[in-house]
């Protein structure tokens, strides 16, 4: 979860004065796919104050070099370009994510073997 430092405020009531701050960002799905080394996922907005407020639905992905957010009932679309360190730090999250899930399949039990790095 990712606290906003300045959350989009949205009105309550239509014509008035009185609106919510969607203060959280919640990572909700996340898809690594190590073969084209993309990160493409869902998330959500969530107001701490207004706790019944409606929850806002986002995407996100990783390609290419560019970071896509877009929140559709905003009307947010944030495209920033990457640089190298970000792209290795990309690399990483997805290889680490890989690895942990490889090494918890055969703690499990679900596999029988033993994991190598590599694809």
């Amino acid at each position: 979860m990712i606290t906003l430092s300045t959350p989009p405020q949205l009105k309550t009531v239509l014509g008035g004065a009185g609106s919510t701050a969607y203060d959280k960002f919640y990572l909700s799905q996340i898809v690594y796919d190590t073969d084209r080394g993309t990160i493409n996922g869902l998330g959500k907005m969530t107001s701490t104050t207004s706790p019944d407020a409606p929850v806002l639905d986002a995407r996100y992905h990783i390609s290419g070099g560019i970071l896509e957010i877009d929140v559709e009932r905003l009307n947010f679309l944030a495209r920033v370009k990457m640089n190298a360190g970000a792209l290795a730090a990309v690399a990483a999250m997805i290889a680490a994510a890989q690895s942990a899930l490889e090494q918890g399949m055969i703690d499990l039990g679900a596999l029988s073997g033993t994991q190598k790095a590599g694809v």
